[in-house]
């Protein structure tokens, strides 16, 4: 592949649009990120934004090889963090709590940092993972109206086996009205919940995948994107 005159941060932004942070299309953003650490192997974000994009497309080994690249050049709490999350998908729980109590010897998650998945929510499912699951029966006793609880609910109940639970919250998330929902032409947002589109990204879901009402919300909330559609 012949590169152009782009340089790797110009790439990775490009990639980084549909991420899953942004519009939840790894598909169009794999070759971005490719590119930018075709010019510049040291960025360490697209190498993580990769690995990111890797897991959600269902391919766990490439992706925990990226991160292991992003992390080459030493400690780094979001790709530990993420990192972990990858291992406990995986079933490595040894892993996972590995990795996260290396993030936390380095600090807390920047505030900056976008995630399907909350950072809480991840601690809980890692407590669960060692058999303690307090914190996971508290977050489903708790009101949930905000979207990032009823997140929260979808991805601890599907842990619990509770499917008609998470379903239901991920049905009240796509009801959720967001009035900064992004917009992909003016005046006509990308998606009716990229938020919910993203979180069923997450291949945390497991059997729920083959429910008829998850195969729905997929369809419900995929993004349209003009200048991605094929005339």
């Amino acid at each position: 592949m012949e590169l152009d005159s782009l340089d790797g941060d110009t790439e990775h932004a490009i990639g980084y649009l549909y991420s899953n942070d942004i519009l939840g299309l790894p598909d169009a953003g794999e070759p971005h990120f490719r590119r930018a650490l075709q010019l510049n192997p040291d960025l360490r974000n697209s190498w993580r934004q990769l690995g990111m994009t890797y897991w959600v497309r269902g391919r766990s080994a490439e992706a925990l090889a990226a991160f292991d690249s992003a992390l080459s050049h030493g400690g780094w709490v979001v790709g530990l963090a993420d990192r972990a999350l990858v291992r406990y998908s995986r079933g490595d729980f040894g892993g996972a709590l590995a990795d996260q109590a290396a993030a936390d010897s380095l600090g807390t998650i920047p505030l900056s940092a976008t995630m399907a998945v909350p950072f809480v929510t991840r601690r809980q499912l890692y407590a669960l993972a060692k058999g303690d699951s307090a914190a996971a029966l508290q977050t489903l006793a708790a009101p949930a109206t905000t979207a990032s609880q009823l997140a929260a609910r979808a991805l601890v109940a599907n842990a619990l086996r509770q499917p008609e639970v998470a379903i239901a919250a991920l049905q009240q998330l796509r009801a959720l009205s967001d009035a900064n929902e992004p917009l992909c032409a003016p005046r006509t947002p990308c998606s009716t919940s990229l938020r919910t589109w993203r979180l069923l990204n997450v291949p945390l879901f497991g059997a729920l995948q083959n429910d008829p009402r998850f195969q729905r919300l997929r369809d419900d909330t995929r993004p349209r994107v003009p200048w991605l559609t094929t005339p």
